[in-house]
């Protein structure tokens, strides 16, 4: 760009994106469904996963192995706490619909925040569980540490659209 058009572009008045109050309504009736959902499949997927983990750690003979699980397991429950300690999204008679919505798009960006620091926790249990495993990991061991980077970065993208939402809210 040149230094006209530049100058041009940064002169343009940012026109703020407001929603109405019926597009809320609709967004808190869509987000309350949501919730549910996310509610029921959070709690059958752990169900899954921690009989599988509580198995695998008595199955296991090396106690890196078994310490790497153990902790791998507690930054999931940190996980998944964050998602259900709020409890399903239900919004009152006489409560504004876009009061509930600001309401649970700020909680939602909390958990989401809270949910990065949790794949963060994970890296020490997967280079325990590496060195008890010894030599050979390298493989799986990048294959793993790529798969949580690329989640933490999905949870980063979805926290940036929960802030644009929010920001959409606007003063209604």
């Amino acid at each position: 760009m040149s230094g006209n058009e530049q100058q041009l572009w940064k002169s343009q008045k940012e026109e703020p994106m407001r929603i109405t109050a019926e597009e809320a309504c609709v967004l808190a009736r869509k987000y309350g469904r949501e919730s549910t959902a996310a509610q029921w499949g959070a709690w059958a997927v752990t169900l899954v996963l921690v009989g599988g983990f509580i198995y695998d750690l008595g199955a296991l003979p090396n106690s890196w192995i078994v310490a790497g699980l153990a902790w791998a397991l507690a930054a999931y429950i940190f996980m998944v706490w964050e998602l259900l300690r709020r409890g399903t999204a239900r919004m009152t008679p006489e409560e504004p619909c876009v009061v509930f919505l600001r309401r649970e798009l700020e909680g939602k960006r909390r958990a989401l925040r809270r949910i990065r620091w949790g794949l963060a926790l994970l890296a020490p249990g997967i280079a325990m569980v590496g060195w008890g495993r010894g030599p050979g990991l390298g493989v799986k061991f990048i294959a793993i540490a790529l798969a949580i980077g690329f989640c933490w970065f999905s949870f980063w993208h979805q926290g940036q659209k929960v802030d644009r939402e929010i920001e959409r809210l606007g003063a209604i």
